[in-house]
């Protein structure tokens, strides 16, 4: 079956604004899409959070003390993603992945993928809020620097559809949102010309 709508990877350090901009386009995308077809559910993008799907489902092996993380049982949860994205009701797309992993997804699921990037001082003060220890906030803000994610991004992906978005403030994530919606536009047009 030919995707009708894309699968979309939100993807960057853990504190940049992941699960937000997904959670926002998830709900902006479907109002668009049922306001622009009567007939189309408003559930037509669904934000699938696999941190938390991780957890609920336990794909995970043990948990990690010195990281302070659980240890991905990434068979589990690929095996999983792939009965629900390609067989299950999402063969037609509208998932919003939402990972810092984003090098484990194939590239056949993924026809969009947002890297978001924020400075380190907002980053510091997002995973301080968070409670994050010192080694784990340190961790993720040398990730952020040294462009890990974003480097991840471009070699797992065709350069096209990498789209790399700054999220320190309210206002970026208003403005990605809108960036987003537009490049989702740009990929439904494409498909029905």
């Amino acid at each position: 079956m030919t995707r009708l709508r894309p699968n979309i990877l939100v993807t960057g350090t853990p504190g940049t604004g992941k699960s937000t901009l997904a959670s926002s386009l998830a709900t902006v995308l479907s109002q668009h899409a049922s306001a622009a077809s009567s007939s189309l559910r408003d559930d037509w993008f669904e934000h699938i959070d696999i941190a938390k799907l991780v957890k609920e489902r336990k794909f995970y092996e043990e948990y990690d003390e010195v990281l302070d993380t659980l240890v991905m049982d990434e068979d589990a949860l690929l095996d999983h993603l792939e009965d629900y994205l390609g067989t299950g009701i999402r063969e037609s797309g509208g998932a919003i992945l939402d990972s810092h992993a984003c090098d484990l997804f194939p590239e056949r699921w993924i026809d969009i993928v947002v890297v978001l990037t924020c400075s380190t001082e907002s980053l510091f003060d997002r995973l301080s809020r968070r409670g994050y220890s010192d080694r784990k906030r340190t961790e993720n803000i040398e990730c952020e620097i040294m462009g890990v994610l974003v480097e991840e991004a471009q070699e797992s992906y065709d350069a096209e559809i990498v789209h790399v978005l700054e999220s320190n403030s309210i206002e970026d994530m208003d403005r990605n949102t809108e960036v987003v919606k537009q490049i989702v536009q740009q990929w439904i047009d494409s498909r029905s010309s």
